[in-house]
């Protein structure tokens, strides 16, 4: 067996087979099962239960809000994420997290541009069920104003579109950005010689 915490256990074989998403959800439900309260997870770890995209490796550590009002600390694979929250707690399955638009802000404020921006265009998208809007998240963003890192944020809010399809695109668009490159059109049609429409990303 795998210790995930005290009296948290997990078949080693099983565990160590899954993915990194399944690990880091029993990860967060041990401790959600050990805690005396509720826990609201965030950032890294709330991105993983509304299945919004990361970019880079899932970690083991655990990532919570707590109410302090400023800091962030670790202990015993827990992250413990200062500031207030209370009006953008979000259920989904059998966890508390972070709204989806706090949870993207949280991104682009702690892991960068390009995370953000893989956040944000996922829950942006129309077809996805989180259903967030680029107004939603400015007003957010503004609201909380002034905090770590939030003219990151700014960036990733003037960048974001609802268009792509993918984090490959966004990673594809972000770089663009980066090289100065005029920004393309995004999901254009383009008619074949045999009459057939084909959709592509640009």
């Amino acid at each position: 067996m795998t210790r995930l915490r005290r009296g948290a256990y997990a078949p080693r074989d099983e565990f160590a087979d899954a993915s990194a998403t399944a690990r880091h959800r029993a990860l967060a439900e041990a401790v959600s099962n050990s805690a005396r309260d509720d826990v609201v997870f965030s950032h890294r770890t709330a991105a993983v239960l509304l299945g919004i995209p990361l970019l880079g490796e899932i970690s083991d550590a655990v990532h919570v809000r707590s109410g302090a009002a400023v800091g962030r600390r670790s202990r015993n694979g827990i992250v413990r994420h200062a500031g207030e929250f209370a009006d953008e707690v979000f259920a989904i399955d059998r966890f508390w997290v972070t709204s989806p638009a706090l949870t993207v802000l949280d991104l682009a404020a702690s892991d960068g541009v390009l995370a953000g921006m893989i956040a944000a265009e996922h829950v942006l998208r129309p077809d996805n069920r989180l259903d967030v809007s680029h107004d939603a998240l400015s007003a957010l963003h503004h609201e909380r104003r002034p905090y770590a890192n939030c003219r990151q944020v700014d960036r990733v809010l003037a960048l974001a579109s609802s268009a792509s399809a993918s984090p490959l695109e966004t990673l594809s668009r972000f770089r663009f950005h980066e090289y100065g490159f005029v920004q393309p059109e995004q999901q254009r049609e383009y008619r074949g010689l045999d009459g057939h429409r084909y959709a592509v990303d640009f």
